[in-house]
């Protein structure tokens, strides 16, 4: 059967994502992927540690480009309601967590966690629940901007193709 990294990275994150066949292989063959597999463990442990900012600056000039796929966005008009913070079901905000615009970002509850990094031009947004379970069929609005993305789930970071900084950002869910 063939591995790839995509699978053992999917192994560790998102095992639901992984087919059946695919996941009891990298499970009954652990020893063969180590190396891959103590790879993504650790990495998933470390996702949730803030990186300082002049480290990842370090860590962008190092690197020469970024393949960043063109995106489709909707832009839609957004109440003006700052004083407001919308907490229920279907639509959660998340703050700062350090008070900053860039980093780390929780809600209300601690159940969801954004984590904005800067990758030279583009910005990335990582989405992720204190259940580490898929989440699916949601929407990402950017307060700053009313930028709206719709995503069919978060095995994978929303990419824009430019620096942005946030004060906040609204998960809404259908």
């Amino acid at each position: 059967m063939k591995i790839e990294e995509q699978d053992i990275f999917k192994f560790v994150y998102n095992p639901k994502g992984l087919g059946e066949d695919k996941y009891n292989y990298i499970k009954s063959n652990s020893e063969k992927f180590a190396k891959e597999l103590d790879f993504y463990t650790k990495l998933k442990i470390q996702q949730d540690k803030p990186i300082a900012k002049n480290v990842l600056d370090k860590i962008i000039t190092k690197i020469n480009e970024y393949n960043i796929p063109e995106l489709e966005f909707l832009k839609i008009e957004i109440p003006e309601d700052d004083n407001k913070e919308i907490i229920h079901d279907k639509e959660i905000t998340l703050k700062p967590e350090s008070g900053n615009t860039h980093g780390k970002f929780v809600d209300e509850n601690s159940n969801f966690v954004v984590k904005l990094v800067h990758r030279g031009t583009s910005s990335a947004i990582y989405l992720s629940n204190k259940d580490n379970t898929p989440i699916l069929n949601f929407t990402i609005t950017i307060n700053s901007t009313k930028e709206v993305f719709t995503l069919k789930d978060n095995s994978e970071p929303l990419v824009i193709p430019r620096i942005i900084e946030l004060k906040d950002i609204r998960l809404s869910f259908k």
